[in-house]
């Protein structure tokens, strides 16, 4: 056929298009779904049903050209002896016609044609949406067909680093005490959905599926395993497997500190009051009873305007803050800071009168907690006994209210 013979084919039967009625045909029209990471090319394939009617179609898909570039298509055997026509009329649209020659045949279902997309290399990880658009059929007697239904296409933009779930350990718990940690997750493409896909959180925990935060306040002691999975925004996956523990300190309970080691203070009960001049290092104590395993120092701030070092230490070196292991710093100005063996870990807010502050050790790991809420969690790691361990700045500051926990 001459190009002047198609020329006027392809005008007739879209000029008819707009002339006659809406036979009562209903084909479908989709585009696939495929993946692949910058620099690499896919193909994306669309699909046609047929109801025996048409013969000419015309459709538009609409990419995003910052990250994608889509060429001229591939035909497939069910276009049979069609003929297949493809332009870029602007910036991220590719109009692709599909018109038979003279003889009028219509087109059979199946895979019509291959789309070849690359993948920008500087394409940032995310879904890209083909979208079908200025959809037109007709069938041989050059009625215009409506389509049942058309389905975009979508290129997912993978990560050349598949996501990976990066919290490898979790914080042990106490029963009847709030509990909270969060997976993380790197790479892929975010956000990402959380689930546990094998084995379950104890009893009293949940997990957000949005966030990957695990909370609650557990009910029961024991250790549980699990697995959790991390899937990002395109469907792709990672799995960790990670085990819970939970301790129940009301199995042996706590009991109030007694106090020994007394310099510059006086104790009467679990209260320490300081007797000394303003001043480090001369006012201090430390616990009789000796945390083997997980257990905690807890107390209450009964003030906000004194200086006051309360943790935990291997040993009672002396009666200077230095020499605490793992420290919480009640500050006179209503805020918390943390100090281990002398180095400042940073201030983490405010504290008032009535809060309980705790230092506590699960397996190896050292938190800091307010009010039952971790708000620092050590990179130290602790072994061996602990004992509490105390110091004071302001003469008249007190220490109130001291309990120790061990677990069983």
């Amino acid at each position: 056929m001459s190009n002047n013979k198609k020329a006027f084919l392809l005008g007739f039967v879209f000029m008819a298009l707009s002339v006659f009625g809406v036979a009562e045909a209903a084909p479908e029209l989709s585009a696939g779904t495929v993946s692949g990471a910058p620099g690499e090319q896919v193909t994306v394939p669309v699909n046609y049903t047929s109801d025996g009617t048409v013969a000419a179609l015309q459709f538009d898909i609409q990419y995003n050209p910052s990250q994608l570039t889509m060429a001229d298509p591939v035909a497939s055997p069910a276009i049979g002896i069609h003929i297949v026509h493809s332009s870029e009329p602007s910036a991220g649209v590719r109009r692709i016609l599909i018109v038979p020659p003279e003889s009028n045949l219509v087109l059979d279902s199946g895979l019509l044609l291959d789309i070849p997309v690359t993948i920008n290399s500087a394409a940032s990880y995310q879904s890209e949406t083909l979208t079908i658009t200025a959809v037109v059929m007709s069938d041989s007697s050059a009625m215009a067909v409506a389509p049942t239904a058309v389905t975009d296409g979508v290129v997912n933009i993978e990560s050349s680093n598949p996501v990976t779930i990066t919290t490898t350990t979790l914080l042990g718990g106490i029963v009847g005490q709030p509990y909270s940690q969060t997976l993380a997750a790197i790479d892929g493409v975010s956000p990402y959905s959380w689930s546990i896909t094998s084995g379950a959180l104890p009893t009293g925990l949940s997990l957000d599926t949005s966030t990957g935060q695990i909370s609650g306040a557990p009910i029961t002691a024991g250790t549980t395993n699990f697995t959790a999975q991390a899937e990002d925004s395109i469907g792709l996956t990672a799995t960790q497997a990670l085990s819970l523990e939970i301790v129940d300190l009301a199995a042996t309970g706590s009991v109030s500190i007694v106090w020994t080691d007394l310099v510059g203070v006086t104790a009467d009960g679990s209260t320490l009051t300081k007797t000394e001049a303003n001043g480090w290092g001369n006012s201090g104590a430390a616990s009789v009873q000796v945390i083997a395993g997980d257990g905690a120092v807890e107390f209450e701030a009964v003030a906000t305007n004194t200086y006051r070092m309360v943790g935990l230490s291997s040993s009672n070196a002396s009666a200077h803050w230095d020499t605490i292991d793992y420290t919480i710093f009640m500050r006179d100005n209503g805020t918390l800071r943390v100090y281990e063996d002398g180095t400042n870990r940073g201030d983490f807010g405010a504290y008032q009168s009535g809060d309980i502050l705790r230092v506590e050790r699960i397996g190896s790991t050292v938190v800091y907690k307010q009010n039952g809420t971790v708000f620092y969690t050590s990179a130290a790691p602790s072994t061996g006994s602990l004992i509490a361990d105390a110091a004071l700045y302001d003469v008249g500051a007190k220490i109130e209210n001291a309990r120790i926990y061990e677990a069983p």
